[in-house]
């Protein structure tokens, strides 16, 4: 029966292998089929060339073919990790940061005869992107934070983060043999200096021969072969700020002694950041995952920052469990109480009273994210100069003409007395945008861009507000409300205690000339501490944008932070204001509090679909 059982588990094996194969030769065939179509709507004019992928490169004995890898990302068809085995050298391009600097691009030695080790995997090169593109969020508190890269092969992703974020970066392998490769590419690419400094170039390994960096690791944890590194007494000073692990989760490596090895080099604060495949090998990675979250806090990503669109990878953030932190965890140590798996809420909307069951940790995941209203006068805020070319102001002022009537007297969904200043016949009038995914629907690229651009200033210039928060609790952030302001003569928001509850990020965008469309209207937010004198406890400096505020222009900034318009003495004052949370993306036509379930004024689903036929004004009047 035994024989019987293992010969089962085998062909299962070999199923799962097989079909894993077959979904590679699909989507490679899927895009030869694009390709020819491609071609053959071009009609009878010459072939398009085959992409030209590399080009000669100095290197450390003169010149080789090298692998230019920004060329394979303008055209990826091939989704094979070995694709690019046959070159000795990539020269691995980075994206310029928001203000237009140029990253100096990593030269990679590659040595296919040492292995898998030797090849710079996908999940390398997204792993990479995704820490370059999100590093302010866990790199804000200490510049110099200590980073460990687990099964470095080539030392991608750790080269990556010493060149162009910071930190004191160790890169380590398990195979000996990947040492001096590693280390002649930390010699390669030191020339133009490091944002950080490379630490070290070791061997760790977690398999039976373990040799730990941290000497003993934590309670139940030691054993024989573990080995005392270069952590000296293994308490928190010790272990590492972040660790960062790409395509380690294979067979080949054992689930439970990969996760002794990164809880042994953790303390209670330390992020790790994982990439591995899904769906190749599923129980040795559901083995893993039950591993890992015995002690540690774990949750996917909700989007992935990279330019490579492997169809198989994910990325996994955890946190090592309070109660398994080396200062706190002992033999005698509680198991840790279940949290509540539901909580009940009830919000109003005008005299309807709705009851809706959600996720109580979820809920309060999100909740721990938003700072309070004095910490957020503490946090940076942006002017981003031409955020919005004058064609897409023009767009946007277009979609909100259509939305305009049909729902700008519904209520803000703010405080009594904002919402009084909002009601049809005042001086300031809101077109909910987002309603029936107006905005979305008809202008679709110009939607993606503003939520786009939005993440990377949120990285860039608020050294990631709203992306810290995403990496902390793995909740993904979307768009609560995008609302079009209509301000004139006479409208204000002056109430000092003004903030955008509950949600992470504001961005407001001038749509209007100001100076020539109107007077007056002048934006300020809270800035720096609490004044200690000549004011009520609790009162910030308020303080308009560093440069002048043109159209096309945006301010991006913590919701929490309290805002003010002054009063606009003449003209029409146009703004477009978009908050992002991380609850569910709304499309009722309002500002809604409900973080999960269905709001109460969302469009049913046949009239979603309805909108697909009818105009869109037809179907937003509908809403009213």
């Amino acid at each position: 029966e035994e024989e019987e059982e293992e010969e089962d588990a085998g062909m299962e094996s070999l199923t799962r292998s097989a079909s894993y194969i077959a979904s590679l030769k699909a989507l490679c065939a899927e895009a030869e089929a694009e390709a020819e179509a491609e071609e053959a709507a071009e009609g009878d004019g010459p072939a398009a060339p085959e992409p030209v992928l590399s080009s000669p490169r100095s290197t450390d004995g003169g010149e080789a073919e090298t692998l230019i890898f920004d060329r394979y990302l303008a055209d990826q068809r091939l989704w094979d990790d070995l694709k690019f085995a046959r070159f000795r050298f990539v020269e691995y391009g980075f994206e310029p940061s928001l203000d237009g600097r140029e990253r100096q691009p990593l030269l990679l030695e590659q040595a296919y005869e040492l292995g898998k080790g030797g090849l710079a995997w996908d999940g390398a090169y997204i792993l990479a992107e995704h820490v370059l593109a999100t590093a302010p969020a866990w790199m804000r508190a200490n510049r110099q934070c200590r980073i460990l890269e687990m099964g470095s092969g080539t030392g991608l992703c750790g080269l990556a983060v010493a060149k162009h974020v910071g930190g004191s970066v160790t890169l380590t392998d398990g195979d000996p043999t990947l040492i001096p490769l590693m280390r002649r590419n930390v010699e390669r690419n030191a020339i133009g200096g490091w944002a950080g400094e490379i630490a070290g170039v070791e061997l760790l390994r977690w398999d039976e021969q373990a040799t730990y960096l941290c000497s003993g690791g934590m309670s139940g944890d030691e054993g024989e072969g573990v080995q005392g590194g270069g952590g000296g007494e293994g308490g928190e000073d010790a272990r590492f700020d972040v660790i960062l692990a790409a395509d380690c989760v294979a067979p080949i490596y054992g689930a439970e002694s990969l996760v002794r090895a990164l809880a042994a080099h953790a303390h209670s604060e330390t992020v790790v950041l994982l990439t591995c495949k899904d769906g190749r090998w599923e129980d040795h990675a559901k083995a893993f995952r039950d591993a890992l979250e015995e002690r540690f806090e774990v949750a996917d990503v909700p989007r992935v920052c990279s330019r490579v669109r492997s169809p198989w990878h994910v990325a996994t953030v955890a946190r090592l469990r309070r109660a398994e932190s080396p200062l706190v965890r002992g033999p005698d140590t509680p198991p840790r109480e279940e949290e509540p798996t539901t909580m009940t809420t009830t919000s109003t909307e005008g005299e309807e009273t709705t009851t809706t069951s959600i996720d109580g940790e979820r809920q309060k995941r999100a909740m721990a994210a938003l700072p309070s209203v004095d910490a957020a006068a503490r946090l940076p805020w942006a002017h981003l100069p031409g955020f919005l070319s004058e064609a897409e102001v023009q767009e946007l002022l277009a979609v909100g003409e259509n939305v305009r009537g049909a729902v700008a007297s519904l209520r803000h969904g703010c405080s009594e007395r904002e919402a009084s200043s909002l009601e049809a016949g005042k001086p300031w009038r809101t077109s909910f945008v987002h309603a029936g995914r107006a905005l979305e629907r008809t202008a679709p690229a110009l939607f993606e861009a503003i939520v786009t651009r939005l993440r990377r200033a949120d990285v860039d210039a608020l050294g990631g507000v709203m992306t810290g928060a995403e990496l902390a609790n793995g909740i993904e952030a979307n768009v609560r409300t995008a609302e079009i302001h209509e301000v004139t003569a006479g409208g204000e928001l002056s109430d000092p205690d003004h903030y955008d509850g509950g949600s992470l990020l504001t961005l407001d965008i001038m749509l209007s000339r100001p100076g020539e469309d109107f007077e007056g209207g002048s934006f300020t937010a809270a800035e720096g501490s609490v004044e200690a004198e000549g004011s009520d406890e609790g009162s910030h400096n308020m303080r308009g944008p560093p440069g002048e505020w043109r159209r096309g222009d945006a301010l991006l900034f913590p919701s929490h932070k309290r805002h003010n318009i002054s009063r606009v003495t003449a003209g029409r004052r146009v703004v477009f204001v978009l908050e992002m949370w991380q609850g569910p993306a709304r499309d009722c036509p309002h500002r809604c509090c409900a973080r999960t379930g269905t709001c109460s004024l969302a469009p049913s689903a046949k009239a979603e679909g309805e909108l697909l036929q009818r105009p869109l004004t037809d179907f937003l009047a509908g809403l009213h």
